[in-house]
């Protein structure tokens, strides 16, 4: 026996056959009410012709019915936490003979919990210091810069320069974009050397041609809100013309400044004060998703499991068909889908019984909360909201998944937290760039 075939389980149910018999009457009841036989006037066949006539639904019924309840009062008094659905492996049903019917379903095995109060794990409050203020400020200056066209001349390194292009791939001269305008900063940090070299020593009304092979590592170019190009590991001819030269204006970092940024802004005090809160929050943020990630680590090493086989397939088919939504996630390998099945499936098995244990609640109103704020993304009012998430298992996972999350920030709470090693500053990804000169 395979280590997840340890975690499946035989039912066997017997039903006397006076409750077959009644539960075959209401069924066939149902349907001979409304249904005519040929024949016959509708209500007035034999019960032995409704019986032969309805037998396949007769067994539908008896299944759906009386076996499915048998299954589940087993399921209950032997206290099974299951993985997986009951599966219908035999079903015998005679006329005048108790009906028996065999079925098997995963279950999660029990395992002992370790001590999850006292668990170490590296974090340290942030400090936000002046100088990051300062660059925020500055970044702030930089995205509500103005350009202002200057006399036309040619074009040199540093300058900005407004080019209307066409993009064709060099293999087959198919139309890729049409009319791209693209404002580059001329030998610009991230700009590719091939748009420096096309655009230096034109002038504003000159035609321009150029291929540009861009690296695999390219980032997809953001067109429209709905439209996104991608042209990693492409090779482009772009014809186009150069429409302007531009130079930067960058806002005076005063109280006007504050207050076009944020009308509720008085001064430029308060807009640093400001910055320096978000900073702080965002910071605060990063820093306690790293803790409570270490933490999920370190229960997942605490607490091998043996998992059922179906039920990690369930998992890692959902992944795959979640990840197929979202391409520009990448794919994974079958593995990595297997390795993340195998682990989101044991972290939930661990903290569902942390919530047990420790008799973790979530409120009325936080039901309410997840409610409205399912209903406000589906543009949906909350009684229909409630009603949808009820009806698809929607708003059981919600809460379930709300319960957890006041797991980890109780264990997070009682942790032993130690100085973490030397941070590396991660990027802003508001600051990638995104057009199609920048690499």
């Amino acid at each position: 026996m395979t280590p997840s075939e340890e975690c499946v389980r035989k039912l066997s149910v017997e039903i006397p056959w006076d409750v077959v018999e009644k539960e075959r009457e209401r069924i066939v009841a149902d349907f001979a009410r409304d249904t005519a036989i040929p024949g016959f006037r509708k209500g007035k066949a034999p019960r032995k012709i409704l019986y032969r006539h309805y037998e396949d639904d007769i067994s539908s019924g008896l299944l759906k019915g009386i076996v499915w309840d048998a299954l589940l009062k087993q399921i209950k008094e032997r206290a099974y936490n299951v993985a997986t659905n009951p599966e219908l492996i035999s079903f015998t049903f005679t006329e005048g003979q108790p009906l028996v019917a065999e079925a098997s379903l995963e279950i999660f095995q029990d395992f002992e919990l370790k001590d999850y109060k006292n668990i170490e794990v590296h974090y340290r409050v942030p400090e936000t210091s002046e100088e990051a203020v300062q660059e925020r400020l500055e970044a702030l200056r930089e995205n509500n810069a103005t350009f202002q066209n200057i006399d036309p001349r040619s074009v040199q390194d540093g300058d900005f320069v407004n080019v209307e292009l066409d993009g064709f791939s060099t293999i087959d001269d198919k139309l890729i974009v049409s009319g791209m305008e693209n404002l580059v900063e001329v030998g610009g940090e991230g700009v590719l050397p091939g748009f420096n070299k096309a655009l230096i020593g034109k002038n504003p009304g000159d035609k321009t041609e150029f291929v540009i092979d861009y690296p695999d590592d390219f980032t997809s170019v953001q067109i429209d809100p709905d439209d996104t190009l991608e042209l990693a590991g492409k090779s482009v001819r772009f014809k186009g013309e150069i429409k302007d030269i531009k130079k930067k204006e960058l806002p005076e970092l005063d109280d006007e400044f504050a207050k076009d940024i944020d009308k509720d802004l008085g001064s430029l005090d308060d807009l640093r004060k400001k910055v320096h809160e978000t900073l702080q929050e965002n910071a605060l943020r990063m820093n306690q998703h790293s803790a409570r990630l270490e933490i999920l680590r370190k229960l997942l090493e605490m607490h091998p499991v043996i998992l059922p086989e179906k039920c990690v397939r369930n998992r890692m088919e959902y992944l795959q068909q979640k990840q197929q939504s979202r391409p520009e996630e990448g794919v994974l390998s079958a593995e990595e889908f297997r390795t993340d099945a195998e682990a989101l499936i044991q972290i939930g098995q661990i903290l569902d019984r942390i919530v047990e244990i420790e008799n973790i609640e979530v409120t009325t109103e936080e039901i309410n909360y997840l409610i409205e704020d399912f209903a406000k993304e589906h543009d949906l009012t909350a009684i229909t909201a409630r009603k949808f998430m009820i009806e698809r298992g929607i708003l059981q996972e919600n809460v379930k998944q709300a319960a957890q999350e006041k797991v980890i920030q109780l264990i997070f709470d009682k942790a032993s937290k130690i100085e973490p090693p030397e941070q590396i500053k991660m990027e802003n990804p508001e600051e990638a760039h995104t057009d199609t000169q920048s690499g």
